[in-house]
Order: structure tokens, then C-alpha cells, then sequence
């Protein structure tokens, strides 16, 4: 009998001691996908993570985690069966990314496209500021680089995915973004003097461009020609090319050159003074006869147009001119714009000082 007594206490001892849990030092949250960690009819010995035929669970007193896991200040999810997952989880309307160990991604990751995962680990789409940066993602959650178009606006997305602003060049030709993205058209002034013209495309203009049937002449920077000659075709100070007459320079400039000095007056005799004190001058065939000493001249508004008075207007006023002045009038014109910017034909002389 004591023989039977004694057999049966070691068999509870060693029982006991077969049974026991081993202590796993962490700090652990565990649920089930409500919330409730599951037993399960294998009852396993040990806590924490645990690999079984190359799977990995993660026992808390012999029970099976599944769902969410947060362990050593990572975030793991273990699926219903309570293996752990990796790669992309679909959870609750949201994509997540578990890298080969389980844990939870956070921000930019790359998986044959760049991810952005917010702080939460869901995946995000849409407009993301990074950084000091925008980007966009696309439904994919992939990021999305080149052109995107948002109703009736374009933006330009570099390389990098970065929201580009300002001067941006895209497949060798210049655009211009404002500060929120949106690309521009039209004409554009930009810091400093000069002017920009951009297609319906935003495609910054070179070379002799036509614009609402009026030509003007962009540099190889994009800025637009003015008060110069251009192969042989004449470019006003507003920039359109003079047709039929040739753009020279201001009337100061010619005077200073040929040292005259200027005295632009109405037939009224009264002086003609432009609010900018800028008189644009064009005429056909140069200066004609600089040693006379009075040489009369057409003048219109062309400054601001940039295209003279009809051939037949201007034949007209010569005619008038050889009338009214008693002197020859000569084929060259200048153009001005009035103090009450309404166009009107004025005579004018230059004197020669000498």
C-alpha cells in the first residue's frame, strides 16, 4: 500500500512540474478580433512567441493571441487561426504593412511602389504633406509622380513624387506652378521686368510665338523680346512685332545718337508729354536725311499696340503734313501713347542742335 502511495505522489510531482509555464519577460497587449484572446484544445507550455512548424504564434498562459498585438512597443496582428501575419493586411476598411518580423509599418515604405502608412499604419491616399512636402497617392495607395489633374487644374509631380512650385522642367520643357501647385497659362510676369507666356498645355513659349493674331519673340529663358530687332523683324517696347515698320528705339535714344534734341508738340502747338515719359518710335526705312533741320513725323499710339496706323492712314497724314508745314514729310513715323491713353495722330519735329 505505501508502495501504491508513494508511486502516485511522484506521478502528481512530476505532473506538475511537465505543466508549468515558463516566465517570458515583456510588456504585452493581446485581444482576439473582438477583443478576446481564444483557448484553443492544444494546450501549449510556454509563453510568448512561439514557432511551430515555421509559424508564429504568441501564448499568453497557454492561450492562443489573435487579432492585434502590441509587444515591446511594436504592433504585431495575428490572424484567426492566431498565426502572425506579414506583408499587407485588408482590416477594417484600411491597408497595413507588416514587415518579415511582424511588425507594424509606419510612413514610407516600397513595395514595387512607394507606400505612405500614417502613424496608425493605415495606408493613405489622396494629398499627404511630408516633410514640408505634398504628395499624392494614388486609390492603389502607390505614389504617383508626373501630371495629375484635379477638376480643371493641373499639377506637376516630380521624380520624387514632390508637388512642384515655381519654374519646374518636365520632359525638356519649362512650366510654372503657383505656390498651391496649380499650373499656370497665359501671360505671366514673373519676379523682375520681364514677361512669360505659357500655352493652353503650360508650356512656357521660345522663339516667334502668335498670340491672338499678334506675333511676339520669347528668349531662350522664356522672356519676351521688346525694343530690339530679332532676324530682321522689329519688336515694340510692349513686345508685338511692328508690321510694315520697323521698331527702332525711343525717340530720347535716337536724339541722344544723332545729337538732336526733341520737341514732340500737337498740331495745336501744345507739347505732348507721355505719362511715362517713354515715346516709342518705329519707322521704314531709318533716319532719313539727319542733317536737315526739321524732319516731320507721324505719330500714333503704338507704344501700346505695337502696330502703326493703316498704310492708307499714314499716307493721309503725310499729304496733310506737306499741306499744313509747307515741308517735305518724310516715310518714317513715330508712335506715342497720350496722357489720356486715347489714340491720336500728333506731328512732331526733332531739331538738329547744330
Amino acid at each position: 500500500m505505501k508502495r501504491i502511495l508513494l508511486s502516485f505522489f511522484c506521478f502528481l510531482i512530476l505532473s506538475l512540474i511537465s505543466t508549468a509555464s515558463y516566465a517570458y519577460s515583456s510588456t504585452t497587449t493581446y485581444g482576439g478580433t473582438s477583443g478576446v484572446s481564444t483557448r484553443v484544445s492544444t494546450v501549449y507550455t510556454q509563453n510568448g512567441w512561439q514557432n511551430v512548424s515555421g509559424k508564429w504564434y504568441f501564448l499568453q498562459s497557454g492561450i492562443i493571441t489573435k487579432g492585434w498585438l502590441y509587444n515591446n512597443g511594436k504592433w504585431y496582428y495575428l490572424n484567426s487561426n492566431g498565426v502572425m501575419k506579414t506583408g499587407w493586411l485588408f482590416w477594417n476598411g484600411n491597408w497595413y504593412y507588416l514587415d518579415s518580423t511582424g511588425a507594424m509599418k509606419t510612413g514610407w515604405i516600397y513595395d514595387g511602389a512607394w507606400y505612405y502608412l500614417n502613424p496608425s499604419g493605415d495606408m493613405a491616399k489622396g494629398w499627404k504633406k511630408d516633410h514640408g512636402a505634398w504628395y499624392f497617392l494614388k486609390n492603389s495607395g502607390a505614389l504617383k509622380t508626373g501630371w495629375h489633374k484635379e477638376g480643371a487644374n493641373w499639377y506637376l509631380l516630380g521624380p520624387s513624387g514632390a508637388m512642384q512650385t515655381g519654374w519646374s522642367k518636365h520632359d525638356g520643357i519649362w512650366y510654372y506652378l503657383e505656390g498651391n501647385g496649380v499650373m499656370q497659362t497665359g501671360w505671366l510676369r514673373n519676379l523682375g521686368p520681364d514677361w512669360y507666356y505659357l500655352n493652353e498645355s503650360g508650356a512656357m513659349q521660345i522663339g516667334i510665338t502668335d498670340i491672338e493674331g499678334i506675333t511676339y519673340y520669347f528668349y531662350g529663358n522664356g522672356a519676351m523680346a521688346r525694343d530690339v530687332e530679332i532676324d530682321g523683324n522689329y519688336f515694340g517696347g510692349y513686345g508685338p512685332m511692328v508690321k510694315d515698320f520697323t521698331f527702332v528705339k525711343t525717340v530720347k535714344l535716337i536724339a541722344k545718337e544723332y545729337g538732336l534734341s526733341i520737341d514732340i508738340m500737337t498740331q495745336d502747338n501744345v507739347q505732348l508729354i507721355n505719362q511715362n515719359g517713354y515715346i516709342g518710335f518705329v519707322h521704314k526705312k531709318g533716319i532719313v536725311d539727319v542733317n536737315r533741320n526739321y524732319q516731320n513725323f507721324a505719330v500714333e499710339m503704338a507704344e501700346v499696340i505695337g502696330v502703326p496706323a493703316s498704310k492708307s492712314e499714314l499716307i493721309d497724314l503725310i499729304n496733310k503734313a506737306d499741306a499744313s508745314n509747307g515741308r517735305r514729310a518724310w516715310t518714317d513715323s513715330i508712335f506715342v501713347k497720350t496722357p489720356e491713353e486715347s489714340l491720336g495722330i500728333y506731328w512732331g519735329e526733332m531739331r538738329n542742335r547744330y
